[in-house]
């Protein structure tokens, strides 16, 4: 009976110290991830303005094809909570994200980015692959780069 209870005791205190290593983990993992999907993203769209020739109005421009893999709840991982970009000037944006649980994190993309109905504004949502369109365009006779589903 003693040995029974002796175990259950260290089970329990070894699962209690371990729990908030595992969470570390999970959002180290998750940092990882996201800072590996925002680099896609940024070299995708630094590609396309510095590489490409805006199109006339009304001609389809360039594109680059990008598939973004968000983290999911689990043991091993943390979900975002926010990922927003946001285009500053006609040649920058700022791309800021946070994991739930974690602080904003933010950094800067040398290419204006907008969504497909030209906002400056672009947030993305979900778990798993999601595939992405960027596409360089003309608009109001400035040169943007325009996200959207694929």
């Amino acid at each position: 009976m003693i040995r029974v209870v002796v175990a259950v005791l260290l089970t329990v205190a070894i699962i209690g110290v371990s729990v908030p290593a595992i969470e570390r983990g999970a959002m180290t993992n998750s940092e990882k991830i996201v800072e590996q999907q925002v680099s896609e993203l940024s070299t995708a769209s630094v590609s396309l303005v510095e590489n490409e020739q805006v199109p006339p109005d009304g001609v389809r421009g360039p594109q680059r094809s990008v598939t973004l893999t968000f983290p999911d709840d689990s043991l091993t991982s943390v979900p975002l909570a926010k990922f927003r970009i946001e285009r500053h000037s006609e040649n920058f944006s700022i791309l800021r994200y946070r994991l739930e649980g974690g602080t904003d994190q933010q950094t800067t993309i040398d290419a204006p980015i907008v969504n497909n109905e030209f906002e400056n504004t672009s947030s993305l949502r979900g778990t798993g692959e999601r595939d992405y369109r960027l596409e360089l365009q003309r608009h109001n006779e400035t040169a943007v780069v325009v996200l959207s589903r694929a």
